[in-house]
């Protein structure tokens, strides 16, 4: 068994929300539970979320923002975690021999859609567990 920490996850995501939305930290990671993916379907452009702004007074309206944008925010950085994960089990000596299951765990890991692809991405088994489940 091979196990290694990628220092990137939900934290890094939910900064990259606030700061592409302009919208608070809370505001991002109640975006990013509600709406995020990790990746994107034809169908999310139809549907918007309304994004409170960074400065707005509580009677302003919030701005709408398709959930696509979201998506978009999070993409790069959900591929960015994979190509790390690529390099550690390249790097470990392992490659060939790890891999054949890898487990997720964090908040992020229960994106819609991340398993799926990082099966596709890393060409393995995905789960996902709690690190507690993991030491036990």
């Amino acid at each position: 068994m091979f196990t290694d920490c990628i220092p990137l996850g939900g934290k890094h995501i939910t900064n990259d929300i606030a700061r592409g939305l302009s919208t608070s930290i809370v505001n991002a990671e109640r975006i990013k539970t509600l709406h995020g993916n990790a990746f994107l379907s034809p169908f999310e452009d139809r549907d918007t979320i309304e994004i409170p702004q960074i400065g707005e007074e509580n009677g302003s309206p919030p701005n709408l923002v398709a959930k696509s944008k979201v998506i978009q925010i999070i993409q790069p950085r959900v591929e960015e975690t994979l190509e790390l994960v690529r390099e550690s089990i390249s790097n470990s000596g392992f490659e060939g021999i790890a891999g054949h299951r890898i487990v997720l765990t964090g908040g992020a890991s229960q994106l819609p859609g991340m398993r799926e692809i990082v099966q596709e991405n890393l060409k393995s088994k995905c789960g996902s567990a709690s690190p507690f489940e993991l030491m036990a």
